[in-house]
């Protein structure tokens, strides 16, 4: 299986729920049309929630990253939330956790924001 997504929007905050294998594929081709879409509409709040993705190989680490790449030079922020144990020793051993802002509780990711509209 590969990856899927649904995205839900709380207080002004896009949330990506990821489910599946973030591996080479459509999955990932979509999931970067969806970012790059939500740039182009005025999104700059995103969280991917990756509880439960499975797997990631180094297509899904690399967009992972270039998502946050793309949003950060928008003048966005993209956050994690709720890493399996496996997939945050993926991303340790690549060094690329340090790169993120990790919550393992929704609301307190919503809330790192900064919003205050409901």
């Amino acid at each position: 299986m590969s990856s899927s997504f649904t995205v839900r929007t709380l207080r002004g905050v896009t949330l990506v729920d990821l489910a599946g294998r973030l591996t080479l594929g459509p999955g990932l081709v979509e999931l970067e049309d969806l970012v790059s879409q939500s740039l182009a509409s005025g999104v700059r709040q995103i969280i991917f929630n990756l509880q439960d993705v499975s797997y990631a190989d180094s297509s899904g680490i690399g967009q992972l990253t270039g998502s946050l790449k793309a949003v950060t030079e928008k003048g966005g922020k993209l956050k994690l939330l709720k890493l399996s144990p496996r997939l945050e020793g993926l991303l340790l051993l690549t060094h690329v956790y340090s790169l993120f802002e990790v919550f393992t509780d929704e609301e307190k990711a919503i809330a790192s924001f900064g919003n205050t509209n409901a």
